[in-house]
């Protein structure tokens, strides 16, 4: 899968910024304090199995263990498909939505680009859902 966003909400001293990787070259630059740290670790938290601690939240905005602090949306590429072939969807998935709760709860969310939803296209992203984190170990 292929990161081409992220959403981040209230961590350190990040209070609502949206960052866009959908580019060959990404940089991260700015003065002291301004959030580079905060930023970097926000991107790990997505990955990680740990509640965000109350310390690292921002203090600038109310932060619930419910906020999704980090958002990441992939695109998922032919070889994602391959590795989810076994499931038997109807539809392969297009887009991912992986996000993180302060609490450290996990979202996962599918879609593709079907042109009406169909019962066995629902059936399918709830089994998706399902296997989604150990198929591509997200």
């Amino acid at each position: 899968m292929r990161l081409i966003s992220a959403h981040v909400q209230g961590y350190g001293r990040i209070v609502d910024s949206k960052i866009n990787f959908d580019a060959k070259v990404i940089a991260i630059a700015g003065p002291n304090e301004a959030g580079k740290t905060s930023l970097l670790k926000a991107l790990a938290h997505v990955d990680g199995e740990t509640a965000l601690p109350v310390t690292q939240r921002s203090r600038a905005t109310e932060v619930s263990d419910q906020s999704h602090v980090t958002t990441f949306d992939y695109i998922v590429e032919d070889e994602d498909r391959a590795a989810l072939a076994d499931l038997d969807l109807h539809e392969q998935p297009t887009r991912a939505q992986v996000a993180r709760s302060a609490s450290g709860d996990k979202l996962i969310t599918v879609e593709n680009h079907s042109s009406k939803p169909s019962t066995e296209g629902t059936q399918a992203r709830i089994s998706l859902r399902a296997n989604l984190v150990s198929a591509l170990g997200i």
